[in-house]
Parts: structure tokens; C-alpha cells; sequence
């Protein structure tokens, strides 16, 4: 059986860790009004869950996507080359 002690801790650190992601943008709010196509769309989706963590080369790993995808993704976010 844990302590209150520890259970407050625990509490803390979830708390500590939830504060951490408020600075991501979630992909779905990111590409929200932007016009992407649905391949590229589909890939952020079901690959990434902030947009600050998509890069070149973790694009370069999604699987069905292609040059015209990536040079498409930079234009609307030229903000992630620098990641």
C-alpha cells in the first residue's frame, strides 16, 4: 500500500508532465483550415500527435508518403524545418 505522501507525489508528477505538453500544438488543431491533401492529412493523423515532433526524417519514415507530400507539408509549415 503506498503512503499519502507518495500519492500526492505521484499526483504532482502527472500534474509536472500534463503542464509539459500544454506548449504542443495537437495536429489536429494545427492543420485545422489549412489545405492539405488527404494522403498527407491521413499520414500527420495517424502518425504524429504534435505538430512541433514531425521533422523531415520522420516523415521520410510514413509509410505512402511521397516528395510532392513532404514539399507540401514544408510550404504550409516552414516553421518544422527548423526542428
Amino acid at each position: 500500500m503506498i503512503t499519502r505522501e507518495q500519492y500526492l507525489l505521484l499526483l504532482e508528477l502527472i500534474d509536472n508532465y500534463h503542464r509539459q505538453n500544454k506548449t504542443k500544438t495537437p495536429i489536429y488543431e494545427a492543420i485545422k483550415g489549412k489545405l492539405l491533401t488527404a494522403r498527407l492529412i491521413n499520414c500527420l493523423l495517424d502518425n504524429f500527435d504534435f505538430i512541433e515532433d514531425v521533422n523531415l526524417k520522420s516523415l521520410k519514415s510514413c509509410r505512402n508518403i511521397g516528395k510532392k507530400s513532404i514539399e507540401e507539408f514544408f510550404a504550409v509549415f516552414p516553421e518544422n524545418l527548423l526542428y
